[in-house]
């Protein structure tokens, strides 16, 4: 049985003891001697050979009918002596009732122990953390009161416990385990033994005011209240902060700061992910391109469109090697990814919608020739601020794959694995900046809609429809605008050129039939064609006849990069192939009629005029390969009156 020290001096603990609202028999009382709690059945008392006292005030107490258990009205019980104040008496007796129980009990049960601790974000939003010490029975070696509310309990591996039994306590002791327990019942004071082990059996619930490992498991607590700021994003460790205060601008306003912060800790996250993950799905590829119908077309249907698309399923990528903030040419991307082998193909489908009114026909079908993934794939995370327009312009000179990854439109609070899951295998948030496979299929699309039948119908329909009008401009000041115009488109597409070829975005498409250039080229030659003037817009007419015969008129490059007639001269010498030997004559009798010699060098001339009789020799023996059609020298005499003498004699030309 636990041994127990019962001397406790009355009136030295500073909490304040409850009144009992009514008479109870006082059934408990400390020993005079030694303190210790005496009932009023013992022996010792009901022989006197004991005294007591009240354990309250610590006056002497009289028994009343001690030794007889069956007396019930009165029942057995201590009395105070006529006169003494004893409102608390009761409650005190009550206490050291149970503390004798607890003593002879030998053990108790403590609560389990939890504590928090609350971390503050980068945001201002707290993120707790608890640890917690588990529920155990722990076995009692002795029991001493400490004062009128408060026993301290000795285990039996040393440790001690202060029990205060208001259960009222909240405040503990730094270092010292103290629980509360309500021990004050005054009923407690007029039971037995039986009864108090009947009544404590179990006990009231205790609380913790203070425990042996607060310290530790504050800690622990904190620790884990910071981890779990840093899990959700908004917070990272002291050598972090460090690193980025190293790195900040001196005098940066405390907000952009904030923003910063969270930006460069979203921003290595993703990288560091999906440097550990080595993969990433990617959304699919999507172009469309589209025609309406002109106005009056389809008999009065509103809406007469045909769309045609192209789109690939979302792919995953697997990475060989992944490269954290590299520079590549004039840009730093967040994170260069190197596909591992063998790359995917890139496996799309094309659907070509034709809508008539209220009725739709689809036609879909696959792509014949599939493409591989680039050998390199760039990645971009934005937070507050997306990719801008100067490194859209360099991310396309470099004509790479770039996929950003926008955390700023997921919604809610994000956490380390959640953001892992989006990075990893969602699409949310992804979208392609730039891919080189959308501009050869957009390029491919152009085509099919252009050769359409339906958007041939549309051509047709609108040539029909506006012939009268174009009639009444004569031909010669349609030849003028049709040469504005293709000079124009020429000029444009070698600024193009020159701009891939240097400094400029690579990712720059040649203008083609859908530019706003060729649309004035294709307008003037539908003039010239309504007029009886052919050829206007075929391809080497409009694409090589006419530019070369510009640049030898003007003695520049008119859709060639270069400054001088010779120039092109040099590359039309330098021709060989039976569908471009056929037109030389053309060259010469543009030569001829704008004395384009004037520009030469004498070692320029004395090469021009080799060729030139090497080509007269052919045309004069009739080669067919030197012969052209005349399809176009009615056409070429409008539009370059010098020419017309030379075109009119027939030489170079199929009889």
């Amino acid at each position: 049985m636990a041994k127990a020290e019962w001397n406790v001096q009355a009136g030295n603990s500073d909490r304040q003891i409850p009144a009992t609202t009514g008479p109870v028999p006082l059934k408990w009382a400390s020993d005079a001697s030694t303190g210790s709690p005496r009932y009023i059945h013992d022996p010792d008392i009901v022989s006197q050979a004991a005294s007591a006292v009240c354990p309250g005030c610590g006056s002497k107490l009289r028994t009343v009918l001690a030794g007889q258990p069956q007396r019930v009205r009165p029942t057995a019980h201590f009395r105070h002596v006529a006169g003494t104040p004893r409102t608390t008496c009761v409650v005190v007796a009550a206490r050291l009732a149970a503390s004798h129980h607890l003593a002879s009990l030998g053990y108790i049960d403590l609560p389990r122990r939890r504590v928090t601790a609350v971390s503050k974000g980068f945001s201002g939003a707290g993120y707790e953390g608890w640890v917690e010490e588990s529920a155990q029975r722990v076995r009692i070696s002795d029991v001493r009161m400490v004062d009128l509310a408060a026993a301290e309990l000795t285990l039996d591996d040393g440790r001690t416990i202060l029990v205060d039994l208001t259960g009222e306590r909240v405040e503990g002791e730094a270092g010292r385990a103290v629980i509360t327990i309500n021990l004050s019942d005054p009923a407690l004071a007029e039971m037995d033994v039986d009864e108090l082990r009947a009544r404590l059996r179990l006990l009231p619930p205790a609380s913790w005011c203070s425990h042996w490992r607060d310290r530790e498991l504050t800690s622990q607590a904190r620790v884990r209240a910071a981890d779990e700021a840093r899990q959700s994003l908004d917070a990272w460790t002291d050598e972090d902060e460090a690193l980025f205060q190293a790195q900040l601008p001196p005098g940066m306003d405390p907000d952009a700061t904030a923003t910063m912060r969270r930006e460069t800790l979203l921003h290595r996250t993703v990288k560091s992910i999906l440097e550990d993950a080595r993969r990433i799905r990617a959304p699919g590829l999507h172009a469309a391109v589209h025609r309406d119908a002109p106005d009056g077309y389809g008999d009065g249907w509103d809406d007469h469109r045909v769309e045609i698309l192209w789109w690939s399923a979302p792919a995953e990528l697997r990475f060989e090697a992944v490269e954290l903030e590299r520079r590549l040419g004039r840009i730093v991307p967040d994170v260069v990814g190197h596909l591992a082998e063998p790359r995917p193909r890139i496996l799309g489908g094309i659907a070509t919608r034709v809508q008539r009114g209220d009725d739709e026909q689809d036609d879909e079908q696959q792509d014949e020739f599939p493409a591989h993934w680039s050998e390199t794939v760039l990645i971009e995370v934005a937070v507050t601020h997306k990719v801008d327009e100067e490194k859209l312009r360099k991310i396309r000179h470099l004509d790479l794959p770039t996929l950003e990854i926008d955390l700023g439109s997921m919604g809610g609070r994000l956490t380390l694995d959640g953001l892992r899951r989006l990075v990893v295998d969602g699409l949310d948030g992804k979208h392609w900046l730039h891919h080189p496979t959308l501009r050869t299929q957009r390029a491919l699309l152009r085509y099919k809609l252009r050769e359409h039948a339906e958007v041939l119908a549309y051509q047709a329909y609108i040539r029909a429809h506006r012939r009268e009008r174009l009639l009444e401009t004569p031909p010669s000041r349609w030849a003028e605008r049709y040469l504005q115009a293709m000079r124009a488109f020429c000029d444009a597409n070698i600024r193009i050129e020159r701009l891939r070829k240097t400094e400029g975005p690579r990712y720059l498409e040649h203008l083609d039939e859908d530019s706003e250039e060729w649309a004035e080229v294709a307008l003037a030659a539908e003039a010239l064609e309504a007029h009886g003037f052919e050829g206007g817009v075929e391809r080497v007419f409009a694409r090589t006849i006419v530019p070369r015969i510009l640049s030898i008129q003007l003695n520049t490059g008119v859709g060639y990069a270069v400054s001088s007639a010779i120039q092109v001269l040099n590359a039309i010498m330098n021709t060989r192939s039976d569908n471009s030997t056929q037109w030389l004559s053309l060259y010469l009798i543009a030569a001829k009629s704008f004395d384009v010699e004037r520009h030469f060098r004498p070692e320029q001339v004395r090469r021009f005029r080799r060729w030139r009789e090497e080509v007269v020799g052919h045309i004069e023996a009739e080669a067919p390969e030197y012969l052209r059609p005349a399809r176009f020298d009615a056409t070429l005499s409008l539009l370059f009156p010098s020419m017309a003498r030379g075109l009119a004699n027939g030489k170079g030309r199929v009889v």
